[in-house]
């Protein structure tokens, strides 16, 4: 996680942006973190949740 100076570098893959948000306050607030570096992805909306709404929306 950290590069072995004030700076550290987050990656990795969320669900959400607001998640990969409080992921970089909840860093910046330690003590001794000058910088953070986001390189957090979020994943796109799975298919198969649309796919199954839109089939239970035409059943109800």
């Amino acid at each position: 996680m950290s590069d072995g100076n004030d700076s550290v570098v987050l990656s990795g893959e969320v669900n959400k942006q607001a998640d990969s948000e409080k992921v970089v306050l909840a860093i910046e607030n330690i003590d001794g973190v000058e910088t953070v570096d986001n390189q957090i992805t979020v994943a796109a909306p799975s298919q198969k949740f649309h796919i199954t709404f839109f089939i239970r929306r035409l059943a109800a």
